[in-house]
């Protein structure tokens, strides 16, 4: 019915782990100038809403 095509190999060879060092370092990094700039810069707690259109249905 299907040809006997390989698409992939028997034993696939990944090497994502090679980089989860360097993934650890940068999402680190990440995480600590996020948190760096909510504690120096402040949170912002408002929403503003500016233009659009409300619609309401009553039935």
């Amino acid at each position: 019915m299907f040809p006997l095509i390989k698409y992939l190999p028997e034993e696939p060879r990944i090497p994502f782990m090679k980089w989860a060092r360097m993934a650890f370092i940068i999402s680190t990094m990440v995480i600590a100038v996020s948190l760096a700039g909510a504690f120096l810069l402040g949170l912002n707690f408002g929403i503003d809403f500016k233009g659009g259109t409300l619609i309401e249905i009553r039935t």
